[in-house]
């Protein structure tokens, strides 16, 4: 976020997993030049400033699409709508621009080349963040965008360094299979956190010394994740110390039962976890080196859904139906 990185560099290890944001558009003819849009809600305008999805409204205008064609834009996902923690808004924006890349140049997609890739995150940060005031960071963005396992750098004068981890695949797939995706079946809306968490980091040096030292673990796990035979169990203590770090911030982003899951876990097997995004509820993961099995029962027996999942090397695709 930038009130931390524009203070200190932030980092974050990403990976991105076999569950998508799916973006249909559809041109109609020239006869109709209305602006459908389809997620939670459908709305039909005949004027962009009258379209509520401020996301869709604000790259209709970036495309000027409309003003030539009339569209039809929906959207579906493999995951529950929003409130996630996944990344899936931000997965909306790069799918969305990618497809609307399409139209507009007539050519095989944004994020096909590497070059148009970073530029495809660069425009997704600049429209959620600048133009739409949505008080988020950059990661989840460049993880749609890019795909893959990256250890992405944040700088003070908004610039983005990304290093792969694609050295030591072996270690992607040890650590996938010691990795449980947990739903807490709780929705938030994020920005209410996030909002609270930038107003912490600005004013309050504990708040900072705990995102530094998430951002010092995440540099050490891209190091074993770039180490050929290492253990990866130090892995699971990060994220329970990152866990207590992320708690510290802003005390909203546990409650009762994510404490209820995150404990059920750690009494079953699990070595760390830690709710991903801004906390409240959505997703949570759990590190599990050696009784898998027994959490993933244990957490199916108190209630909550897990969802298997797989590591994926690629970002945001256009397919023509």
């Amino acid at each position: 976020m930038k009130s931390y990185y524009s203070q200190a560099p932030g980092a974050c290890l990403s990976c991105t997993i076999d569950k998508y944001v799916y973006v249909s558009l559809l041109v109609h003819p020239e006869t109709d030049y209305s602006v459908r849009t389809m997620y939670e809600q459908t709305e039909t305008v005949n004027d962009l400033n009258e379209i509520k999805h401020d996301i869709v409204r604000e790259a209709l205008k970036i495309y000027h699409i409309a003003n030539s064609h009339g569209i039809t834009i929906s959207s579906m996902a493999d995951i529950p709508a929003s409130g996630t923690g996944l990344g899936s808004s931000s997965a909306f924006t790069v799918g969305l621009l990618n497809a609307l890349s399409r139209i507009d140049n007539d050519r095989t997609g944004l994020a096909e080349d590497c070059n148009h890739r970073y530029h495809l995150a660069e425009e997704a940060c600049k429209l959620e963040i600048d133009i739409c005031g949505h008080p988020i960071g950059k990661q989840d963005q460049y993880a749609a965008a890019l795909g893959g396992m990256n250890f992405i750098k944040f700088w003070n004068d908004e610039t983005v360094d990304v290093s792969t981890t694609s050295g030591v695949q072996m270690n992607t797939y040890r650590l996938q299979q010691n990795l449980l995706l947990v739903y807490t079946g709780i929705s938030r809306k994020a920005d209410d956190i996030l909002t609270q968490q930038n107003t912490n980091l600005e004013n309050d040096q504990k708040s900072r010394n705990a995102l530094r030292r998430n951002a010092t673990r995440a540099h050490w796990a891209y190091q074993i994740m770039q180490t050929a035979g290492i253990s990866l169990d130090e892995i699971g203590e990060m994220l329970h110390e990152a866990w207590q770090d992320k708690k510290s911030i802003v005390s909203s982003i546990s409650n009762p039962k994510i404490d209820e899951i995150y404990e059920t876990a750690l009494k079953a097997g699990a070595t760390g976890g830690k709710v991903i995004g801004a906390g409240g509820g959505g997703f949570m993961i759990f590190y599990c080196p050696r009784r898998y099995n027994r959490v993933w029962n244990k957490l199916t027996d108190s209630g909550v859904k897990l969802y298997p999942f797989k590591f994926v090397d690629h970002g945001s695709r256009v397919m023509e139906v």
